[in-house]
Formats: C-alpha cells, sequence, structure tokens
C-alpha cells in the first residue's frame, strides 16, 4: 500500500536550495549606519530567477544559553547576510551579472567609490563568505 506524501506532493521537498552566508564586523557605533546602508541600496534581487530570500542578521549580545550569557570571540562578527536561492547556477548567474554590480555599487566609477568609501566607514573587516549549502 502507498501513502501519500504531503511534503513531496506538494513540493516542499523536491526543490534543491542554496544558502549563502556572508559576516561582517561593523566598526565601533556603526551599527545604525551599517544597517540603514543596507535597507537603503538598490537591489534587483527580488526579480532574478532562482532568487527566494535575503536577510541581514544581527548578534544579539543578551542572549543566554542553558541560563548562561553567551560568550563571543574577540573579533566576531555582529552581522550576516543570508541568501537562499533555488539552485547553486541562480547564485552563480547573480555573481557575475550586472545585479551584482548594482548590489556593489553599480557599473560606474563613481558607484563603486561611493560603495568602497562607505564600506570604509562601517566596516571594520572585509566579508566573509562563511557558508554555502
Amino acid at each position: 500500500m502507498t501513502f501519500p506524501n504531503f511534503w513531496q506532493d506538494n513540493g516542499l521537498l523536491d526543490r534543491e536550495r542554496y544558502v549563502v552566508f556572508n559576516r561582517f564586523q561593523s566598526r565601533e557605533g556603526a551599527g545604525p549606519r551599517f544597517e540603514k546602508r543596507w535597507a537603503d541600496r538598490k537591489s534587483s534581487l527580488k526579480v532574478l530567477d532562482g532568487f527566494r530570500f535575503f536577510t541581514l542578521l544581527r548578534r544579539a549580545d543578551d542572549v543566554q544559553l542553558n541560563g548562561r550569557p553567551v560568550e563571543y570571540e574577540q573579533g566576531t562578527a555582529d552581522y550576516m547576510s543570508m541568501t537562499v536561492w533555488e539552485k547553486k547556477k541562480n547564485f552563480n548567474s547573480w555573481r557575475t551579472g550586472y545585479a551584482f554590480k548594482e548590489a556593489h555599487g553599480g557599473g560606474s566609477i563613481a558607484g563603486f567609490l561611493s560603495a568602497v568609501v562607505g564600506s570604509m566607514m562601517v566596516i571594520k573587516t572585509t566579508p566573509v563568505q562563511v557558508g554555502l549549502f
């Protein structure tokens, strides 16, 4: 006897997902400016094939685990960005296309310089890609 599988019948397990994390360490006191830059920047992600989700995560310093405060190592990132793609090829298409250039300063020298200077004001270190699934 065969039973219907709710998850597969509704297409919830049949798809591959590709998740990318980048971590950022902001300069002392620059967190609000960093968040505003992310909120205000131009992005074509929502119209790209295979793009599913984006979020910017902020570290919470008052977290407790089993009643004890979580302690972070010195230099630990205070932000992580996460994008979810339907397939790895969708992510790679974004990385090599115009939308990536747009998100990182545009196609002009002025846009690129603006992105670099803005980043230098709020980011302490270069972003690090920390996870691909």
